[in-house]
């Protein structure tokens, strides 16, 4: 297996979501996307996404949102699954998937009113969970990661992939 980043769509199990899905997508399954990176250097390998699952005892919670945690969990080599991406950075990749919705600067997530919305990560949280899904949190993190400007076809049933999330930020 080469370094690089590989995007794992899988179909969404639980019935109400799978249901709402159905009916948001017009008649698609929906799906849960993520992205497994492999590190050049390292070899080390990890499984970035945007859940609303529990952390396991291998993972790293790097952000916060309304009703969801964006995580990167270290698996092995052979849990790897998914499609290459070639010609992108999963450094970068890592780097973006930190930012997304850290809470560095604060948890914004219980003042939604008193929010501001940005087109960047201001260290706030992430994006309001009804708006952005795991598939605009993926779609996202691999145009931040791409290096020649291409970027894999939307998985079939990928609700909000490509949608541009907006990030939380106080109001100046």
């Amino acid at each position: 297996m080469e370094p690089g980043i590989y995007v794992y769509s899988e179909e969404v199990q639980i019935w109400w979501l799978r249901w709402i899905g159905y009916i948001l997508s017009f008649g698609k399954v929906p799906v849960h996307t993520c992205l497994y990176v492999k590190l050049a250097a390292s070899g080390y390998c990890f499984r970035l996404e945007l859940t609303s699952e529990p952390p396991t005892q291998k993972t790293r919670t790097v952000g916060r949102g309304d009703g969801y945690t964006i995580q990167i969990t270290r698996v092995e080599e052979n849990e790897v699954k998914g499609d290459y991406v070639g010609n992108c950075s999963p450094l970068a990749a890592m780097v973006v998937t930190e930012n997304y919705a850290s809470t560095e600067n604060g948890d914004l997530s219980y003042t939604g009113a008193e929010r501001g919305w940005y087109d960047e990560p201001q260290g706030c949280g992430g994006p309001m969970f009804d708006r952005c899904t795991c598939n605009t949190f993926t779609s996202y993190v691999l145009k931040k990661a791409v290096l020649d400007g291409e970027l894999p076809p939307r998985p079939r049933g990928a609700i909000g992939w490509g949608q541009k999330p907006k990030f939380p930020g106080p109001v100046f």
